[in-house]
């Protein structure tokens, strides 16, 4: 039976940089665009839209859809060894599925939300780049004296840029900070 109200379990687009920090022990939040855009300044706005989150509330329950192969002979069976994901495997010469066709059987990692807020893009701080999982690597000109959050602006432009919500716009944005992660 389907979970409903603020603590279901709710499936999570990532990335397969962020899919290899989760599994590599760097990565415990996300940040994603709030939309649609607007300006927070009321608090009590703020504590409105923050519990609209819809990665849900503290307690609630993720699982991670990211892109894999399945074994064209058998798509309808979930076996494991009829996925391959793309974060840390080769190719096998199977159909790649994009992360949005992931159902949650096929998930290997969920976690528990343990935080929700809105900030601006911009406001991260060292300590939290770092927990994004960034690793300054190719980065030359640290912004905010940070070479993580370089890194960090450096990975969010390459996602969101051509979306007209680079690090230059300065979005708001839904940082979701998780804890308890299993690995299956």
């Amino acid at each position: 039976m389907a979970i409903r109200g603020p603590n279901r379990n709710r499936g999570w687009i990532a990335r397969p940089h962020e899919v290899c920090s989760i599994l590599d022990g760097r990565k415990n939040q996300f940040r994603r665009i709030v939309k649609p855009q607007c300006e927070v300044e009321d608090p009590g706005i703020a504590e409105l839209i923050r519990r609209r989150c819809p990665y849900g509330t503290r307690g609630s329950r993720l699982w991670v859809k990211e892109p894999f192969w399945q074994c064209p002979h058998e798509p309808e069976t979930l076996a494991s060894g009829q996925i391959r994901y793309t974060a840390t495997e080769k190719d096998p010469g199977w159909p790649k599925r994009y992360a949005s066709r992931m159902i949650q059987p096929m998930s290997r990692i969920s976690m528990t939300v343990a935080q929700t807020r809105i900030e601006r893009l911009q406001e991260i701080s060292p300590e939290d780049a770092e927990a994004e999982g960034a690793e300054a690597i190719g980065c030359a000109l640290p912004r905010g004296g940070s070479i993580r959050i370089e890194a960090f602006a450096k990975l969010w432009d390459d996602a969101y840029a051509a979306r007209r919500c680079g690090w230059g716009h300065n979005p708001f944005i839904w940082v979701v900070v998780f804890d308890q992660i299993e690995v299956t």
